[in-house]
């Protein structure tokens, strides 16, 4: 049987760490409410839901180490685990481990050195798959030393993440750098680690609301108070740099604009299956989040041309009498890539411009040389370039994307090049091998530096050069002065 490690001072350090955590959570949200924090209290200085999910995480925590306090002064760690039952044992030595290295680091003035060529990265995700890692195995970001903890949290209510959150905080001291991906992992894990006084640097990937559930109540007033101490947040577009900055009142300059990047999309190769072939000439709708379905179904009534909508289930029935709408409900992903690589032009219509939305679906078609018809909204347009890739309407105009629909039915010439277009440009931005050169930049730019790149690097020049017809590979067309005149963001 293995000898734990722990002395009586290391643990007395870690329960007077856990104490302090308690008292202060507790003094927080009174003080907050009493100078007018917003949302997350109820009037009596109570501490808000997640917060007492937290409290009473580290009163468990506190009470089993009080009596490891004890029993360490007569016998051995691992003897006094076996009095209790298997699974507190478990859970128990499992904190003790994580935690106490960290107090023995502490207790002894040792600081670990930061390295931009080879950091150890912790990663906490909600996603299911236990062995998924990310862009870690790419050569530009193998250096580095990557531990994973996926949490398989999607279906979970709100104190699964929170255990989640308060696990992922507990190991972040044997750490140089935390990563999170999404909202709701990220403002967990940093609500955790302000708790617990964890100090490793934290950058927030994939920090986009596509879905439009923006923080509100009480997990607004948690993102406002530990939302400031994340050091770099990675959004979709350069809109929602400023959009998000602005609703959790955060600095604009911690906010980096990286493209949204994917493999190449798989799907049956070879003929569309007949029932597909039967549909053509056809403009597909893929998609759920923030999408207007009824603006393109009334946009082809009566033209030649099918529209077929992918879609969750209940989200859209079109209007009785119309044929040449059809609606498809939760498809798995290869038939949703073989309609948008068989169709005549993928549409992305969006209800609001208060989120970035759209972009995996713009990214796949690009990648398989489609046209695209867009809502032109802010966080598109680092993207879909108007007259270049495709064509911008506005948001809720049946009479504009109409319009649309007609001029790439008519012109096959020019659907061909806007596809051929959106190929070259996904090529060179879109793929997994420049978001891992991306996301390298990233992290070697803010452990040399201490600060966030705005963009992924060369894309202000590349833009600029879009804009004024100078990149090779992408052809001109008809409507591409209508991208001219256009000035970089960045």
């Amino acid at each position: 049987m293995a000898h734990l490690d722990f002395d009586e001072e290391l643990v007395v350090c870690l329960v007077d760490d856990f104490d302090a955590v308690r008292a202060g959570a507790a003094a927080q949200c009174d003080g907050d409410e009493e100078g007018g924090g917003e949302g997350g209290g109820d009037g009596d200085g109570r501490l808000t839901p997640a917060l007492r999910a937290m409290e009473c995480a580290m009163r468990w925590c506190v009470m089993l180490l009080q009596v490891y306090k004890i029993a360490a002064r007569e016998f051995n760690l691992m003897s006094s685990c076996l009095r209790l039952p298997p699974i507190v044992a478990r859970c128990t030595l499992t904190v003790l481990s994580e935690a106490g290295g960290a107090c023995r680091d502490r207790a002894q003035g040792r600081s670990v050195p930061m390295s931009s060529r080879s950091a150890r990265i912790l990663v906490c995700t909600p996603f299911e798959d236990p062995s998924w890692r990310w862009l870690a195995d790419k050569p530009e970001l193998s250096g580095h030393q990557w531990t994973f903890m996926n949490g398989d949290l999607f279906r979970r209510r709100a104190h699964g993440w929170v255990a989640h959150g308060l696990r992922c905080a507990l190991w972040t001291r044997r750490f140089d750098l935390v990563i999170t991906h999404a909202p709701y992992m990220t403002l967990y894990v940093a609500s955790a680690m302000r708790l617990l006084r964890r100090h490793t640097p934290h950058l927030a990937f994939s920090f986009n609301h596509g879905n439009l559930r923006f923080f509100t109540g009480a997990r607004l007033w948690m993102a406002r108070r530990s939302l400031p101490s994340v050091a770099g947040f990675c959004v979709y577009s350069a809109a929602e740099r400023r959009l998000l900055a602005q609703r959790y009142g955060l600095p604009v300059e911690r906010m980096s604009f990286q493209h949204w990047a994917v493999g190449m999309p798989k799907y049956p190769q070879g003929p569309a299956p007949r029932w597909l072939e039967e549909l053509k000439p056809y403009v597909c709708c893929v998609g759920r989040n923030n999408r207007d379905f009824a603006t393109p179904a009334a946009a082809v009534c009566g033209l030649p041309v099918n529209l077929l909508v992918v879609c969750v289930k209940g989200q859209f029935t079109p209007e009785a009498g119309v044929e040449n709408v059809k609606v498809l409900e939760d498809q798995p992903l290869e038939l949703c890539n073989q309609i948008m690589a068989h169709s005549m032009a993928s549409l992305v219509p969006l209800l609001s411009d208060e989120t970035g939305a759209g972009h995996i679906t713009i990214v796949t078609a690009m990648q398989l040389g489609r046209p695209q018809i867009v809502t032109g909204v802010e966080t598109i347009k680092d993207y879909v370039f108007d007259g270049i890739h495709g064509i911008a309407v506005p948001g809720k105009d049946a009479g504009a994307m109409r319009d649309a629909i007609l001029r790439l039915l008519k012109s096959p010439d020019e659907r061909e090049r806007m596809g051929e277009n959106a190929r070259a440009f996904a090529n060179e931005w879109l793929d997994e091998q420049a978001a891992a050169r991306s996301v390298a930049h990233v992290i070697d730019t803010f452990l040399d530096r201490g600060k966030t790149p705005t963009a992924p690097p060369g894309w202000s020049e590349y833009r600029k050069a879009l804009l004024t017809g100078s990149v090779a590979g992408i052809s001109d067309g008809p409507w591409v002065a209508s991208a001219r005149g256009a000035s970089p963001e960045y």
